[in-house]
């Protein structure tokens, strides 16, 4: 089983074209070298502290102290009145703060690979966030800026690892995705508990694909056996039993889908990836769309709108979702355990 780690093989970025898009930035790169974030600049940004400390923020500084934030190359598309500087128009995909372009990874950039201070970096764009002067630095939200760059964080370490976050961590993961997505998928079809623990035995087994190591048995990866909220392990053999002449060459949406038509109950044997993305599609916000159709499937931007959530942030219905189901309770040591994670700041 392939297990599909860069954003650009979502069906998000599929659907938007993205790889078409990142040869223009690309171009558009080359051509506006002087956009990045002056480098006093950016020191004053590692350096600031916010007045209400999240564990968003909490994260960024450990980014900081391990110098994971060397891995970017801040954007400031802004031209100055003192500056001689000119920019040609942005393109699209530079203008969507909720995307992480990681050159390291995208395909198509192997001719941005000549200029240092692009060569294998994330791009943010930070246009909205900082007011630069020939004196001073002002971060206009603090919060989006630190996310930003943990949104980074999650995306490059998934991307570039093999086995991404320990078992305890990647099982919270797990639990949030499939008892969140199955809450809102019971109660639009009206299903009972029994039912509900069906469609979320199919969603965990998913996301366990996702977050395996690669050469594990997809259709019973370990951490699907971490769930035992869902059941006994005979309980959780028997639907990954089940579940097997789908999963045995690697779960997606429409497969969750089909699963979820033929194993729950009759009423959703008509269950499709349409219905699946009009139910879950607003669950981070309105605000949030973008960032909540690529975490579906995604694992790096799930883990983004959770630690979200954990920060305080009223994030559409997930933050109720979440505590409908105490998920906010257990986020506490899983924020606890992240922050000190190897695996997560050492994956460059």
């Amino acid at each position: 089983m392939i297990i599909n780690k860069k954003i650009t093989d979502t069906q998000y970025a599929k659907t938007v074209d993205m790889k078409t898009q990142i040869s223009q930035v690309v171009k558009y790169l080359i051509n506006n070298r002087s956009i990045l974030v002056p480098y006093q600049s950016l020191t004053s940004v590692y350096q600031y502290k916010p007045p209400v400390v999240t564990y968003m923020t909490t994260l960024f500084e450990q980014m900081v102290s391990t110098g994971y934030v060397d891995e970017f190359a801040p954007l400031y598309p802004v031209v100055s009145k003192t500056s001689n500087n000119t920019f040609d128009s942005l393109p699209d995909l530079l203008t969507l703060n909720n995307i992480v372009l990681d050159l390291k990874t995208a395909p198509g950039v192997d001719a941005i690979n000549s200029y240092y201070e692009f060569k294998n970096k994330m791009l943010i764009n930070l246009a909205g966030l900082l007011k630069i002067t020939d004196r001073t630095t002002v971060i206009s939200d603090a919060n989006e800026l630190h996310s930003m760059y943990i949104r980074g964080l999650l995306t490059r370490s998934y991307s570039v690892s093999d086995f991404w976050l320990n078992a305890p961590l990647c099982a919270y993961i797990i639990k949030c995705y499939c008892m969140v997505i199955s809450g809102i998928i019971a109660r639009n079809e009206n299903l009972d508990w029994s039912e509900q623990l069906t469609i979320a035995s199919i969603l965990a087994l998913y996301y366990a694909q996702k977050l395996s190591r690669s050469g594990e048995n997809p259709t019973k990866p370990s951490l699907f056996f971490k769930c035992t909220f869902l059941g006994n392990y005979s309980q959780l053999n028997s639907i990954a039993d089940r579940c097997a002449p789908l999963s045995q060459d690697g779960l997606t949406i429409p497969g969750v889908c089909e699963l979820i038509s033929e194993l729950g109950p009759a009423r959703l044997s008509r269950f499709n990836a349409g219905i699946f993305y009009r139910s879950c599609t607003f669950l981070g916000g309105t605000s949030n769309v973008d960032t909540t159709q690529i975490a579906l499937e995604y694992p790096p931007y799930w883990t983004y709108m959770i630690i979200n959530v954990l920060s305080g942030s009223k994030f559409g219905s997930l933050s109720n979702l979440m505590k409908q189901y105490k998920l906010d309770m257990e986020g506490k040591r899983f924020i606890a355990e992240l922050k000190v994670s190897h695996l997560l700041f050492d994956n460059k």
